[in-house]
């Protein structure tokens, strides 16, 4: 499911780019992010509450292959295909990758992608731990988290959806980048009581969320000539920051979680 879901994104963001202007790309492609956070928000009770009836863990996989054959039906009828001179040689393509690897934009835009994830996993993997063992409340605690951190994403979604074409993709990341940093300081000033270091997570994952809906449509901009190589170097990008995030995390967990809140500030 994780393959499928890196090979079906990247082609809808560079779908998406090719057909909404640039002025107006943030919207969109904000609205299409809603659909994480809502998936989070609605499914994940859904789930429970099949499991829960049918006493059948993997009924749910069930259902999602049924809904993935529907949608996968209604995508190949309902979205226009490509015209066929937007379609490349491999020649071609491979002299567009050596362009793309030259250009300082990409570049740049895929390091800073590595790195906002990377210190977002520093925080995501251990909070969890932190609360156990702040507060002693790991059940509660976590599912209270769950909610509020589903929450601060969807808000985090729809905030940039409103204003990253307001505000310009450039100022609307490094407004975000800004305020998710200021919210590390702030989950640790706020976390001496539990309903300050859920306040903190809301903010922190709110304003992550903002700046990482933002960066989408900035990067789709980038290299027009090969917005969709772009669009999956940014995914691949994303996913190579969780996993440096998930090795140095719980590594630099052991000095207190203000040091990983540090790091990745």
């Amino acid at each position: 499911m994780a393959s499928a879901y890196q090979i079906f994104l990247p082609a809808m963001q560079a779908f998406l780019g090719d057909r909404v202007v640039y002025t107006e790309r943030g919207r969109v492609m904000g609205l299409t992010e809603l659909g994480w956070s809502l998936s989070f928000i609605l499914g994940i009770p859904a789930v429970g509450w099949l499991v829960e009836r049918v006493r059948i863990w993997w009924a749910p996989f069930v259902v999602f292959a049924l809904v993935g054959i529907v949608l996968l039906g209604l995508l190949w009828l309902l979205v226009p295909r490509d015209p066929h001179g937007e379609r490349h040689s491999a020649s071609t393509s491979r002299l567009q990758v050596q362009a793309l690897l030259h250009s300082p934009h990409v570049l740049i835009g895929l390091a800073m992608g590595l790195a906002l994830t990377s210190a977002n996993e520093m925080v995501n993997l251990v909070f969890g731990l932190w609360l156990e063992s702040q507060f002693a409340l790991q059940l509660a605690a976590l599912g209270a988290a769950s909610v509020v951190i589903g929450a601060s994403e969807l808000l985090g979604e729809s905030v940039s959806a409103l204003w990253v074409d307001r505000l310009g993709k450039e100022r609307a990341v490094a407004v975000g980048i800004v305020l998710n940093s200021l919210a590390a300081v702030g989950l640790f000033l706020l976390g001496k009581t539990i309903t300050g270091a859920l306040i903190g997570l809301f903010l922190f994952y709110l304003t992550f969320e903002f700046a990482l809906v933002s960066f989408l449509p900035l990067m789709s901009g980038t290299f027009p000539a090969l917005r969709a190589t772009v669009m999956a170097g940014t995914i691949a990008a994303f996913s190579l920051g969780r996993a440096v995030g998930a090795v140095l995390g719980p590594l630099i967990y052991g000095l207190g979680f203000g040091v990983n809140l540090g790091v990745a500030i």
